[in-house]
């Protein structure tokens, strides 16, 4: 666990958390959907078997869907299995890592952990704003 920086300010001391400055990937803004193939899913690369309960919204759902090849074999009174042939879309979404620098943000000081506005910020401002508050808490020591 990283640990604190104490800033002296005149009479108080600041405490500087380890996570006022951040670097953040968000899901939109850094990730896109991708598909089976684009991954090697497992699935897709193999085929699957999927397990369902006769009559279940999930045995309704494979029965009308069109869009994918199976197999159904009833294992027993209430299960029925579906056999998906390899190459076809598997039932998982999947996303993959864009190439864009990240958001580098930081904590307005003085807020509430519960109630932190971040300044999104180039790399450089970043960088420097997070060295100078470093160097005066290191110098206030």
């Amino acid at each position: 666990m990283p640990s604190s920086l104490l800033l002296i300010e005149g009479e108080r001391l600041k405490m500087i958390r380890p996570t006022d400055y951040q670097t953040t990937w968000t899901q939109d803004a850094h990730f896109r959907t991708a598909t089976c193939k684009e991954v090697e899913c497992v699935h897709y690369t193999k085929g699957w078997i999927t397990k369902a309960p006769i009559g279940s919204p999930e045995d309704d759902y494979i029965k009308n869907d069109k869009s994918r090849k199976w197999i159904a074999v009833k294992a027993d009174e209430a299960t029925i299995h579906y056999f998906f042939e390899a190459g076809q879309k598997c039932f998982r979404p999947h996303r993959v890592k864009v190439e864009r620098a990240p958001f580098y943000t930081m904590n307005q000081p003085g807020r509430e952990t519960a109630r932190l506005i971040r300044a999104n910020m180039d790399f450089d401002e970043w960088t420097t704003r997070h060295n100078e508050q470093s160097y005066r808490a290191k110098k206030g020591r």
